[in-house]
């Protein structure tokens, strides 16, 4: 990592589109992921680049610190969980994918020592990850327990179960794995949707063959067809089927 490297400060961190606080947030950078600094910009506004997808936007300053480069081995916690900063004493809690780094007979979250205890979450698969964010409300740029996008929900269960880097946008997720046939469809594929001009702005991950589960209002699970995504209680058809792909 370069010096121009910061690691995420606190559990989750705005990436917004423009440089000041009343921006859309676009994503989101979790405790302990890293940036790049593309740009120093007044009112303590950086232009960055988040290390682990390229995706570019702008941040404050105050929400990150230095990478500390004795602590070289890293890890993606799995789970919410609850630790201690040891230099102030104030608990914290970091959201699934959080990154830990570890070294010196310690841990680390952005550099700040911690006291942490483990424990061991253990997914089956891709659908598997995406079934414990049931429920939790839609957040435009959200990647946490407290909100989360359709193509966020998709990176997180990537990140979490230990797969295949995917991007942040559904439009370059569609980019990566295989194009699979309709009848080939089958459990973890991801099933792309386009708007009324084509472009693809939606993606949800298959439970099996009819059933999908997404972040539309909610992170939840409906019907997929032929067409798209059946709505299970309205039986409206929400989404228009644009491909599937598989990773791996």
């Amino acid at each position: 990592m370069s010096s121009d490297t910061l690691v995420a400060l606190f559990p989750s961190v705005p990436l917004r589109a423009k440089p000041n606080d009343r921006s859309e947030m676009v994503s989101q950078i979790l405790g302990g992921e890293s940036i790049s600094v593309i740009e120093v910009l007044d009112n303590n506004w950086l232009k960055v680049k988040c290390v682990y997808d390229s995706y570019v936007g702008y941040a404050d300053s105050r929400h990150f610190t230095s990478y500390d480069s004795r602590f070289h081995d890293y890890m993606s916690m799995r789970s919410l969980f609850l630790c201690t900063l040891l230099d102030s004493g104030v608990e914290m809690t970091y959201p699934a994918g959080t990154v830990v780094t570890i070294g010196g007979g310690g841990y680390k979250i952005a550099g700040q020592l911690i006291k942490l205890e483990l424990s061991s979450v253990i997914f089956s698969s891709l659908s598997d990850v995406a079934r414990s964010y049931l429920g939790v409300p839609y957040l435009w740029g959200g990647r946490t327990f407290a909100g989360i996008d359709c193509s966020g929900l998709t990176q997180m269960a990537s990140i979490l179960f230990g797969f295949v880097k995917l991007p942040r946008d559904a439009s370059d997720q569609a980019k990566i794995g295989v194009l699979i046939p309709w009848g080939e469809r089958g459990a973890n594929d991801l099933a792309y949707f386009n708007n009324k001009t084509g472009d693809i702005t939606h993606v949800a991950i298959l439970l099996n063959q009819d059933e999908v589960i997404h972040a539309s209002g909610s992170v939840r699970i409906d019907k997929l067809n032929s067409d798209g995504i059946v709505h299970s209680d309205s039986g409206e058809l929400t989404h228009k089927l644009h491909s599937v792909r598989r990773l791996g």
